[in-house]
């Protein structure tokens, strides 16, 4: 008997599900996203309540501004870009940044949280499923996935996989010194 296909099967189920954590967009460039949130349009109206109990919403953070990232222990990528966020969160909070992390499905959700606490992220985090995930970020298409808010609720910026942080980026829109044209174009201001 072949037991070649026994013996496979299990690599096709862990590539697979590999796969469905990183989207074809090349790791933190724009991403192909459904209308409501593409750059420059204004960001959907999002509530959710925190692994905390706390509610938060889009709409009161108007005036700050918001990084949302979904993600999920199970997806290597998201791990991999943790630092990276609470790195900005740390680095930024006092000027008006808020992180927001959004954990696909309650899957592995006492890993997450056993996660955060090892390494002390301390930035709000909440479960969200797959359906909202998608209708806030197109996160149907890979984790981890991530938006950039302004302080006017706009959408600046939405990467697909691993974050890598752009100072200049981030900072311009923290200094509100960024424009987004009517055709969702973001222009910073000339590198000093």
């Amino acid at each position: 008997m072949n037991s070649t296909p026994v013996r496979i099967a299990p690599l096709l189920v862990c590539a697979a599900a590999l796969a469905g954590c990183l989207a074809p967009d090349a790791p933190g460039q724009p991403a192909e996203v459904p209308e409501a949130v593409r750059q420059g349009s204004a960001a959907p109206a999002f509530r959710t309540v925190t692994l905390e109990g706390d509610t938060v919403s889009l709409e009161a953070l108007r005036g700050r501004v918001v990084l949302v990232n979904a993600w999920a222990i199970w997806c290597p990528p998201c791990i991999e870009e943790m630092p990276a966020l609470k790195q900005m969160h740390d680095r930024y909070r006092g000027e008006g940044l808020v992180v927001l992390g959004l954990h696909a499905g309650t899957e592995g959700l006492g890993r997450a949280e056993a996660f955060r606490r090892a390494f002390r992220i301390d930035y709000p985090n909440s479960v969200e499923g797959w359906d909202r995930l998608d209708a806030l970020l197109g996160a149907r298409g890979g984790i981890p996935r991530s938006a950039l808010i302004d302080r006017r609720g706009r959408v600046v910026r939405v990467w697909t996989g691993p974050l890598e942080p752009d100072t200049a980026l981030l900072e311009a829109v923290l200094g509100d010194r960024h424009e987004l044209l009517p055709d969702g174009t973001l222009r910073l201001p000339p590198a000093p």
